[in-house]
Parts: structure tokens; sequence; C-alpha cells
């Protein structure tokens, strides 16, 4: 694919969008047996003020950009309890954050090849994970390039950036 088709004047083309989606989507339920599916926007009742855990990935090679994730906490132990099958109540938080930094990570792997195909080297950064308070989640998801998800009934939020 080449860059030109990757992004336009007001962000990712929409083929790119819809391959980010896809494999969103196939690593999820792969990885972590659930199902993602997008929404317009999220109703306040959605959202519960509690922590965020916002992590990102950067990769260069042929060309570079950063994907991003944003779940509640609650999401992400759940979403490491699929993956350890196990209960949500038997973790800690600090599992809850490894499975996001591991999906980032497997979901950046997977896109590049996906896009470039699999004779370009790309390097990863180590994902870089933050908690964030309702102001920051708010922010993000006001955010136009910012894909409104829902995962397994709660707010999940994803984002790709490809620069040349």
């Amino acid at each position: 694919m080449q860059l030109s088709t990757i992004q336009n004047e007001k962000g990712l083309s929409q083929n790119v969008r819809s391959l980010f989606l896809e494999v969103l989507g196939e690593v999820l339920e792969r990885f972590a047996f659930m199902f993602v599916e997008v929404v317009d926007k999220f109703n306040e009742s959605d959202t519960d003020k509690c922590d965020y855990l916002y992590v990102m990935i950067t990769f260069t090679g042929k060309t570079q950009g950063a994907i991003s994730l944003t779940a509640p906490e609650g999401l992400c132990r759940e979403m490491a309890a699929n993956i350890l099958g196990v209960d949500a109540e038997e973790l800690t938080s600090q599992s809850g954050e490894d499975a996001i930094k591991e999906l980032v990570n497997i979901l950046c792997g997977e896109l590049t090849v996906r896009l470039y195909g699999d004779k370009d080297v790309f390097n990863l950064t180590v994902p870089c994970l933050y908690r964030v308070g309702w102001d920051k989640w708010r922010e993000i998801t006001v955010d136009s390039e910012s894909i409104k998800l829902s995962l397994e009934g709660k707010p999940f939020v994803a984002n790709l950036v490809i620069v040349s």
C-alpha cells in the first residue's frame, strides 16, 4: 500500500481506517475473547468517572506512526481475566495494565504487516501507559480522529496516526 493512500488531508484514508478496525477486532477476538463495535458517540451514562488507561506504541520503518488505546481500568482487568482464564476479581490493576499494553503491541505488529507486508522491517517501541482521569478521557473522546468503540458494552477508544 502506498503512503499516499494511507493519509489524506483529514487524517486516515477510509481504507486504512477500515483495515485498522478489522485488525483490532480480530486481535481482540483472538487474544482476549472480546468483541468490539463502532459507535458514533458515548452517552454520559456509558462512561464512569473512574481511572482510564491510555496506552501508546510507536513504530518506525518504511513509514512511522503511533497507535493509542484508551479504556476504563475495569475493562482492562476484564480483558486480562479473559486472557488468563480467571475471574477479574482475582487480578490486580497491574494485570489490566499489562493486558492493554500487550494488546497494543500485538495490534501494532499485525497492522504494520497487513499495511506494508512482511518484507519491510519495523521497529516498535515499548508501549507507554498512563493513567488518565475523566477530563483527559473527555478530551480524547472529542478528538475527531478518535475511533469510538463499544467493547463488551463498555467505552473504548482507538487512534492510529501515520506520518511520512
